[in-house]
């Protein structure tokens, strides 16, 4: 059973992802750290867009430059490995809130999206992505008048920011 939040009054929450059953079963010390684990892995999707129009709004309202990434979440091998090794980890999540806008196009194969969301990813896939390369990131500057295409190659997540940073200081001033 899982919890769906009715009774416990946790509403649309990570926690209701976890089964009851595992609830009884474990100290209130592991309670904490599966609880503190939920929540830190959703702070990076709190962060990331899935509609472009709110990312580019974010961007230029905080004056950041907003990466855009082409994924297919669920069957693409290198979109997989950079979730893993990047979106996951705590110092990109950081750089990320401090730093960057992030707007993910998914193209996943059982997850079913929006026809809203799928025309939108599409039309950034035709400017953007047109030969349909997973993963893509584009880095756009905040205003959007300069972008540059960034490169995933299994660095590490200090290695990718720092790939980002050199880029963010190669647009021309003001941007």
């Amino acid at each position: 059973m899982i919890c769906d939040g009715g009774e416990s009054g946790l509403k649309n929450t990570s926690i209701n992802r976890i089964p009851l059953i595992l609830l009884k079963n474990i100290s209130m010390k592991q309670l904490l750290i599966i609880i503190a684990a939920v929540f830190l892995t959703d702070t990076l999707y709190s962060q990331m867009f899935e509609s472009a129009d709110s990312a580019r709004n974010m961007a230029a309202i905080e004056e950041k430059p907003m990466l855009l990434y082409f994924s297919g979440s669920d069957w693409c091998p290198n979109c997989l490995r950079f979730e893993k090794t990047i979106l996951h980890d705590s110092v990109f999540s950081d750089f990320v809130k401090n730093n960057i806008i992030l707007l993910k196009a998914d193209y996943p194969q059982r997850k079913k999206l929006s026809k809203s969301l799928v025309r939108q990813n599409d039309e950034l896939a035709r400017q953007y992505n047109p030969h349909g390369v997973f993963p893509t990131f584009v880095l756009f500057s905040s205003d959007h008048s300069t972008f540059s295409y960034v490169e995933f190659d299994r660095q590490l997540a200090v290695d990718f920011i720092a790939l980002l940073d050199e880029k963010i200081k190669s647009f021309p001033a003001g941007e």
